[in-house]
């Protein structure tokens, strides 16, 4: 028991405030992995007047460490706080921190002895059994846990079909080069610990022709795709969506008309007016917002059964390594060994060898040059 409380302070740094909240689920609840399962009602009371506030609202959270996401769901509740009109009965809740905090917005300061029931909570396991597990309980705001679940829930191996598909892709954004001849699309990966791949799929009408649905990416964890097959004209569709080992996910879908003088979103540059450079800003807001992609790929590259000089698993860790202390995040212990720059020191010549045919000296540069080329920035950054 010792062992655990440590972990959970350790997890969550539940804080010894003066408030008292509680937080109780009915029952203990057993998931089975690879779905997603509603989980026992959960009851929160407030035991102080303004201790849940209509400021800072109610934050569930859970472990980050631990490879459970809350699921989308609909919500309801009951209890005298709904009664005395301080909480909504039907919830639109709001996901954070890559599912990981489920918020719920509060009307009115509670009074003391207020609560609420809430009920259709549903969690997203993955491939991995897990001790007992606590919902944490932000009333502050501050993202950490102030209070836990008396009760808890596990996952278990007594399930193994994967029916849990991937969340979709999200900040799907797209460019035109000037004379129409190019698209090219971004996008950030869903959260989904078991996410095998990234599909574009392309619907072109040219001359008033619709072509049929055609693959133009997968098997591939990119966040990026150019389309160097388009005229002016041309009408497309890009559908980008998550596909993991037995599901595909739902489908982030944009729509491209390059008959239109004007796109929607960012302009193409010109000569006269070039984009503005990436300043360190930039790059530290879209670090931070690929910090949870970065560690859910270290897991799974880096987590026991791989082989730490693995390839991938090298890769993996420079990734979050160099993320960590861009950002100066240090809430996983992820380090390069003298080992490991050797190793990359070593490989790194490959990388550069295949960068330099593809990127450099080909006619039409590989679609994966702008990652290669952002990786072996990051290894430099360790090795010089």
């Amino acid at each position: 028991m010792k062992k655990f409380i440590l972990i959970l302070i350790a997890i969550f740094l539940i804080a010894p405030l003066a408030q008292a909240a509680t937080i109780y689920s009915e029952y203990n609840v057993e998931m089975a992995k690879y779905k997603s399962q509603e989980i026992a009602p959960l009851t929160i009371k407030a035991d102080l007047v303004a201790e849940i506030t209509a400021a800072n609202g109610i934050n569930l959270l859970l472990d980050p460490e631990r490879w459970i996401l809350w699921d989308k769901t609909n919500i309801f509740a009951t209890g005298t706080a709904v009664d005395n009109g301080h909480i909504s009965a039907n919830i639109t809740p709001i996901f954070s921190n890559d599912y990981k905090i489920l918020h719920i917005s509060v009307l009115s300061d509670w009074q003391k002895n207020d609560t609420a029931t809430f009920t259709g909570l549903k969690l997203r396991s993955y491939s991995r059994e897990m001790d007992y597990q606590y919902i944490g309980l932000d009333i502050t705001g501050d993202n950490i846990a102030d209070f836990q679940d008396i009760n808890k829930f596990r996952v278990t191996s007594n399930f193994y079909l994967d029916v849990v598909p991937p969340y979709p892709v999200s900040n799907l954004t797209y460019t035109v080069n000037e004379d129409k001849t190019q698209v090219h699309l971004s996008w950030l990966n869903p959260p989904d610990y078991d996410l095998a791949s990234i599909v574009v799929e392309k619907i072109l009408t040219r001359d008033g022709i619709t072509g049929p649905v055609t693959e133009v990416l997968s098997g591939t964890l990119d966040t990026n795709y150019t389309d160097n097959n388009v005229k002016p004209n041309d009408k497309l569709i890009y559908r980008v969506y998550g596909r993991d080992r037995a599901n595909i996910g739902e489908i982030t879908e944009v729509v491209i008309d390059l008959n239109i003088t004007e796109q929607p979103g960012t302009p193409p540059p010109t000569e006269t007016t070039p984009p503005p450079p990436t300043t360190p800003t930039d790059e530290l807001t879209k670090l931070n917002s690929l910090y949870y992609y970065y560690k859910i790929r270290y897991a799974i590259k880096c987590n026991g059964t791989t082989s730490e000089t693995n390839s991938m698993c090298l890769w993996a860790k420079i990734d979050l390594v160099y993320t960590q202390e861009k950002i100066d995040k240090s809430d996983i212990q992820a380090s390069l060994s003298a080992r490991d720059i050797e190793l990359m020191k070593i490989r790194i010549v490959w990388s550069e060898a295949r960068y330099q045919e593809k990127c450099v000296q080909a006619q039409t540069p590989d679609k994966t040059c702008p990652a290669l080329q952002k990786s072996l920035l990051r290894v430099h950054y360790f090795i010089d």
